[in-house]
This record gives structure tokens, sequence and C-alpha cells, in this order.
């Protein structure tokens, strides 16, 4: 007899064969699939607030025009951007960004200068990290670089 939480079959617990998944039962812990965010960007400010973006007619994302941007810890590029148009310049708090797998460019500096900056999830769109991408981001520790990067 199994051991049941909520709808999930408890009874075993297994590690996926070569790629590194947990299951409960048949249930995937981790990693967890986040679900893809469809808007231009959603950003999170320091005190909590959201603040997002929808896509009208556009498919570049320019990160200068997010209001109150030096105040921004967490911010994810949604599904319908192709294109960043510039930098994260003055993003002082940003400590964690997300970009879609649709975009395909890198600009030049894209996250240079953000000292808070801790964790990046680059796009598989990109084939390369240009110059001075994460120039003095001194307290960066986690870069998830796609496989579709052939060039640093």
């Amino acid at each position: 007899m199994g051991i049941k939480i909520g709808n999930i079959d408890a009874s075993y617990f297994k590690v996926g064969s070569g790629d590194c998944s947990i299951y409960l039962g048949d249930t995937k812990l981790w990693p967890t699939e986040e679900p893809t965010f469809t808007g231009q960007y959603k950003a999170i400010y320091n005190d909590g607030t959201t603040a997002s973006g929808n896509c009208v007619g556009t498919t570049t994302f320019y990160p200068s025009t997010v209001s109150n941007k030096a105040n921004v810890v967490d911010i994810t590029v949604g599904s319908c951007v192709t294109n960043l148009g510039g930098s994260f310049d003055g993003y002082n708090s940003l400590s964690s960004a997300t970009l879609s797998d649709s975009i395909t460019n890198c600009p030049d500096s894209l996250f240079a200068n953000l000292q808070n900056l801790v964790n990046v999830k680059l796009s598989s769109g990109m084939t390369s990290i240009v110059a001075n991408c994460f120039y003095g981001c001194s307290n960066l520790i986690n870069v998830e670089i796609p496989s579709s990067i052939t060039t640093i």
C-alpha cells in the first residue's frame, strides 16, 4: 500500500536517468518548470511591488523605459521580446535577471557595473556574450549560460 500526499503517490522516490531530476512518485520535484512569461517584462522592486509591460506591436525591450529602475531587484524579460534595445545601466539594486529564450542579441555591457547582481539566466537564443557583459559585477555568483553560446 502506497503513501498518498494529496494527489501524489509517494510510495517511491527516484532520481531521473541522466538528467538529475528528482521525482516523488511520478511527480517531478526538481528542477521545477517555470511557466513562460509572455509579457514584455516583469519587474519586482525592493519594496515588494511589481510592474509589468505588455508587448504591443514591438518585439524590442528597452530596459531604460522601466520606471524607478534603480529599485528593481528582479527582472524577467518575456517571450514576446526578441531584441534588447540597450543595457540594464542604472539598475543599481538588480540582483536577478532572466532573459527569455526568444532574445537573440546581447548588447555591449548588458549587465556592466551592477554590483548587486547575483543571478542571471541568459537566453538560449543568444550565440555570443559580448565585451564587458558582466564587467564590474563583483557579486555575481550564478550565470546560466545556454549551450547556444559559441563565443564569449
